[in-house]
């Protein structure tokens, strides 16, 4: 690594280390969407007269809706607001006449903030899952454990280089705050972050086959709760690598394009 983005990359990890108690009641506030889920689903189970809903026993979808809990706040970046602020108020310029990338140090920077959210949602989860795996008889080893923790760093590192692409839209609009709002809400859904795409239908099913979102929620919990075979797995990791090397090449082409809008502005 080159030393001007590792020191990005300590940099994003002092910065997580210096705002823990804003991480950690994030973290404790993340359990309350899960609890309004858990109610509702067992509402629902109790009331269906097939004990299989849209693929899931009622055992399989609870462990969806906590682990698709927390790895959605594990990829979430933010870095839309904080690139939309550079943009906006000149902060970008600087980077435009110093021999550093944009692009690398926002990502180095985000992925070291991401180090010990990570390191914590990552335990949580294998916790949760070892606890519960002889409940619902998952088919949960060493070697999918090891490979769940690799598509989990691939759905972060595709997550962020999306919303690196989307907020290459503030150069164009100028309040963009509620566009992002949407765009998080949808991408949400898209990714199965709030309910199993299993729900949305077949029709909807093949159109979320050809987007990325899948890949970085939906895909990672099937995954670790034992409904893809390995030989799947292994698909789901060449397809993540192939939508990051798309989405690289498609945010450096929209960056291109929209940097010629920008005026430089403070700073």
């Amino acid at each position: 690594m080159n030393n001007k983005y590792a020191v990005s990359f300590l940099l994003g990890m002092q910065n997580s280390l210096e705002y823990r108690f804003n991480f950690f009641m994030g973290f404790i506030s993340l359990f309350f969407p899960i609890f309004i889920q858990l109610f509702l689903w067992k509402a629902v189970y109790s009331h269906a007269v097939n004990v299989n809903l849209y693929g899931f026993t009622y055992q399989q979808m609870i462990v969806y809706t906590i682990v698709a809990a927390l790895i959605s706040r594990l990829v979430a970046t933010g870095l839309e607001y904080d690139i939309n602020h550079d943009i906006k108020s000149g902060g970008l310029n600087k980077y435009l006449v110093r021999p550093i990338g944009y692009f690398p140090y926002k990502i180095y920077v985000f992925l070291g903030g991401k180090v010990l959210s990570f390191v914590v949602t990552l335990l949580l989860l294998l916790g949760i899952i070892l606890f519960i795996a002889y409940y619902i008889h998952a088919p949960i080893g060493v070697a999918r454990i090891l490979v769940f923790i690799v598509v989990l760093a691939l759905a972060v590192i595709l997550n962020s280089m999306i919303s690196y692409t989307v907020s290459a839209i503030a150069f164009w609009l100028t309040d963009v705050s509620y566009f992002f709002h949407v765009t998080a809400l949808l991408i949400q859904i898209f990714s199965g972050g709030i309910f199993p795409l299993d729900i949305f239908g077949q029709r909807l099913l093949t159109l979320f086959n050809w987007l990325p979102f899948k890949y970085t929620i939906y895909m990672p919990v099937n995954v670790i709760n034992g409904k893809l075979a390995m030989i799947q797995v292994l698909h789901v990791i060449g397809l993540q690598l192939l939508w990051i090397g798309i989405i690289i090449l498609l945010s450096r082409h929209i960056w291109k394009v929209a940097i010629k809008k920008y005026i430089a502005v403070g700073g």
